[in-house]
């Protein structure tokens, strides 16, 4: 019977989460936007909905939904948001060495993993209360059921793949170019029935939109605003610029 991890990748994984957790306890106070999203989990968590988008940010991503899960099992407010940035950050290597072995052999995915498990920015950033370690998760996981679809009928991994990228979405709403990009992929790159593919991979898209819609016209939230939207369009000119 063969093993999912050979001993050299175990031990890589051992290596990304000792370092993530020596970083996760040795922080030695919180970020600043770390206090919001604190905040945010708080109020979630105390059902005072109408203070989560009033506690320092002007969005909600989720985050503070995760940290709250983690409140239920830590019972404190920072070792919960950190717990969460170190279980993603450590996760993440997990759909990375999977994503890698789609293109190289055990070796070099093993060498690539190592490489992003040891990058001073992962690992610090893993101990910190901060949004990108869900993000690096979720894009990794949809990254890999993206490219594992490309030559197998399993229409499943196109649906997986950008219910993953939507969540990256909701975590940092960059992962939207993602969604792009996949569709331009399948467009211009696909050549066995592109559409029926870009149906499947869209679809989850257009139920949220739909859903968005029917929640903004029951509600005060703007579909621009409950998305970032003006998040988005700021970094672009930022850029630009």
């Amino acid at each position: 019977m063969r093993y999912i991890f050979s001993n050299k990748v175990i031990y890589i994984f051992l290596l990304g989460f000792g370092l993530r957790f020596y970083a996760c306890i040795n922080v030695p106070i919180i970020n600043p936007d770390g206090v919001y999203y604190i905040n945010q989990a708080r109020a979630i968590y105390y059902g005072e909905w109408e203070r989560v988008r009033h506690c320092g940010l002007s969005f909600v991503s989720n985050y503070p939904f995760f940290i709250v899960g983690a409140y239920k099992i830590f019972h404190d407010w920072i070792i919960a948001a950190r717990s969460i940035s170190f279980l993603f950050g450590f996760a993440t290597l997990i759909p990375l060495y999977f994503l890698l072995k789609r293109f190289f052999n055990d070796n070099i995915s093993a060498l690539c993993t190592l490489i992003f498990a040891l990058i001073p920015v992962f690992v610090s950033r893993s101990g910190d209360v901060v949004r990108g370690p869900v993000f690096w998760f979720f894009i990794m996981l949809g990254l890999y059921f993206f490219v594992s679809q490309i030559g197998n009928k399993n229409r499943k991994y196109l649906l997986f793949s950008n219910l993953f990228f939507l969540m990256a979405t909701w975590a940092r709403i960059e992962a939207i170019l993602f969604v792009i990009v996949s569709c331009l992929y399948i467009l211009l790159i696909e050549r066995e029935k592109k559409f029926e593919r870009l149906g499947i991979f869209v679809s989850p898209v257009l139920i949220l939109i739909l859903l968005s819609i029917s929640w903004a016209l029951i509600s005060d939230v703007s579909v621009k605003e409950m998305y970032r939207m003006h998040e988005l369009l700021s970094k672009f000119s930022e850029t630009v610029d």
